[in-house]
């Protein structure tokens, strides 16, 4: 029986950031599709209420900037279409990737106050395309006056919770966020609303039969363009509409109607009395191909820590808001052309690689000239990938050695050091290489995806993928007391074949307590997550605090966020992390994704972490006040002029 009695049709255009055409494109043409979207409601005002052209703008940054460059007259057009319920904007600026850390989360939805203060209402948060978000957003968006979130996530290479599943999202905080994981965000093509192969009629019945068991009397549907990404207002879909209801009324169907998200929303949250509620991080399994660029990951995370340590010195909140923006637009989830895996070298694929890391090295410097000005010196960059740890303060090896033989006694007069022998496991920093044998990429993709192999049983022993140790590793380790800095470099030939680098770290005392830190929230990786969200790898930032009986132990990964449980592990889909005794590996580098990132990997990179013991366990506001005293710690240079500009001071 189906107990759903209405359609609620809302259109809009899914903003993917240099996707279809390069990135400096990208904003003005979605600010001509509020152009157009405009023309479209004021031609049909005079409709029944439910053919009325309806739009719904994905991304609030893309609202603030058509108030900020159109002429008067097309904003009073704007905001007037906004207060007669024509047009709605979403809460979310952008679709983001993990990267972006609580405070550059908080300082990108700043842009919901200017809005607002141009009359503009804002309550739901619409995230298309991407496969979760980090569990900061949950506060973030609550505090921001956001009731709601809408996912419309795209199931490729990817997962969630079943579609049409209701639920609260337990904040950090204790609070909770209603969410929407609906379906695709042009599953409106589905239905045959604007799709170019075949229309409603064909198929509008076989569509309303697998909505039949839903315990909604309504339901949301998605609509974009052909093809679904950068596309404008889609006049056609009102006829489609239109037919649809025809059937309807023929048919004891439910009926369609134009909508804004809001209305399902307010509907879902006043008629829905029962839902789960599910505690933690929304892992966006989408966050891999961050791997495929570490030199530019590594100074994004760079320049969120520099502007942390800006602000730490005084630094003008509008100047943080603007370089944190910066940083938000450059962590955005699209990474380049959809051609950079099928045609790398292609002027497309380079061209949108290329904007991609200026973004990021645009963010990069505006957060060091943030710290100069903060601290009144002249900061210089310090780059992962080109500079290494001063070597008098460093043991220096080469090869996947044990720890064992790397360690070093401590400096005379350093205080007494961690009892590291007995904490870190023989293949301590090894590094393995590895490559998919046969069907390359695609393979991993499939994997990935949950689909099933050409030739059966290809997968079961995992003969798809051959890992060997990487040779001419050099580690470099400064040991000061209950600190122990680790930095690891290597090789690879350049090559757009796919590939991926695992770093180990094996701890050998079992952990008690396990939290990771997400970007400003701490969550437990083995229960403390959306179902259907991403087992395998997580996004993280301060890194991982372990408790060992009476003792605690801070792993941080520097430059290379993504980071794995107990193994080694890409594919297939885990079901759930041990960490018995821990283990972990950072995803240092892959190009296994089919789209977007980048196919090329090669030359010389470094990656730094960062390893912190407490014979006594300390709370945690004591580990969030340990890093926030120096946010920057493996960067000497930066720590000796930020110490020096404040005693300056006093």
């Amino acid at each position: 029986m189906n107990r759903i009695k209405e359609i609620l049709v809302v259109h809009h255009s899914h903003t993917d950031w240099g996707y279809t055409t390069h990135q400096s494109q990208i904003q003005e043409k979605h600010l001509r599709f509020l152009d157009e979207a405009l023309i479209l409601c004021r031609g049909n005002r005079d409709r029944e209420s439910e053919m009325r052209y309806r739009w719904t703008c994905e991304s609030a940054w893309v609202a603030r900037e058509y108030l900020r460059t159109r002429t008067p007259a097309q904003c009073r057009e704007f905001l007037e279409a906004v207060s007669c319920g024509d047009i709605e904007v979403a809460a979310l600026p952008l679709q983001p990737t993990p990267l972006a850390d609580a405070r550059t989360i908080r300082a990108s939805l700043t842009l919901l106050d200017e809005l607002r203060g141009e009359g503009i209402p804002i309550s739901v948060a619409l995230g298309c395309d991407i496969n979760g978000l980090s569990w900061p957003w949950a506060d973030a968006l609550l505090d921001a006056g956001v009731t709601a979130v809408c996912m419309a996530m795209n199931f490729v290479c990817g997962g969630g919770l079943p579609r049409w599943t209701y639920f609260q999202w337990k904040a950090p905080s204790g609070r909770l966020l209603p969410c929407w994981q609906g379906t695709h965000y042009n599953q409106g093509a589905y239905w045959g609303l604007n799709h170019e192969a075949y229309g409603i009629a064909e198929v509008a019945g076989e569509r309303v039969k697998e909505l039949e068991g839903l315990p909604f009397g309504k339901i949301l549907l998605q609509v974009t363009n052909i093809p679904p990404d950068n596309m404008g207002p889609h006049p056609g879909y009102l006829s489609g509409l239109s037919e649809y209801n025809r059937l309807a009324s023929e048919n004891g169907w439910p009926r369609m109607r134009t909508a804004l998200l809001h209305e399902w929303t307010s509907w879902l949250c006043a008629n829905v009395k029962e839902s789960p509620v599910y505690e933690g991080d929304w892992t966006d399994w989408w966050a891999a191909g961050v791997g495929s660029t570490p030199r530019e990951t590594a100074a994004l995370l760079d320049a969120q820590r520099r502007v942390s340590l800006a602000e730490a010195n005084g630094l003008e909140p509008r100047v943080s808001t603007e370089v944190r923006r910066k940083i938000f637009l450059a962590a955005e989830h699209t990474w380049g052309a959809s051609t950079s895996i099928t045609a790398p070298y292609r002027l497309a694929s380079l061209a949108g690689l290329s904007a991609k890391q200026n973004l990021i090295y645009e963010a990069a410097y505006a957060s060091n000239e943030a710290l100069r000005a903060s601290l009144g010196n002249e900061v210089v960059m310090h780059d992962a990938n080109f500079e290494s740890f001063d070597p008098a303060w460093a043991a220096v090896v080469g090869g996947n050695a044990k720890e064992s033989d790397r360690l070093s006694a401590p400096a005379s007069g350093e205080a007494e050091a961690a009892p590291w022998d007995e904490l870190l496991g023989a293949d301590f920093g090894m590094a393995l290489l590895e490559e998919p044998v046969e069907e390359g990429r695609r393979a991993w993709y499939e994997r990935g995806s949950f689909r099933a192999p050409d030739t059966a049983g290809q997968w079961t022993d995992g003969s798809l993928l051959r890992r060997k140790s990487l040779a001419d590793v050099k580690t470099e380790l400064l040991r000061k007391g209950s600190e122990l800095h680790v930095e690891i470099a290597f090789a690879l030939d350049y090559t757009t074949d796919p590939r991926a680098v695992y770093l180990l770290f094996p701890f050998l005392q079992k952990a008690d307590a396990i939290l990771v830190d997400v970007g400003g929230a701490w969550a437990d990786p083995r229960h403390q997550q959306i179902p259907g969200s991403c087992v395998n790898w997580w996004t993280l930032h301060s890194g991982v605090l372990m408790r060992c009986g009476e003792a605690a132990l801070l792993w941080t990964p520097w430059d290379a966020p993504l980071t794995m449980f107990d193994a080694p592990c890409a594919a297939p889909p885990k079901e759930k992390n041990l960490l018995e005794p821990p283990t972990l590996v950072s995803w240092a580098l892959n190009t296994y994704w089919f789209t977007n990132f980048s196919a090329l990997s090669g030359g010389e990179y470094r990656f730094r972490y960062r390893l912190k013991y407490w014979p006594v366990a300390p709370g945690m506001d004591a580990v969030e006040a340990y890093i926030r005293a120096d946010p920057l710690p493996a960067y000497p240079s930066i720590a000796r002029v930020a110490r020096t500009s404040q005693e300056n001071l006093q």
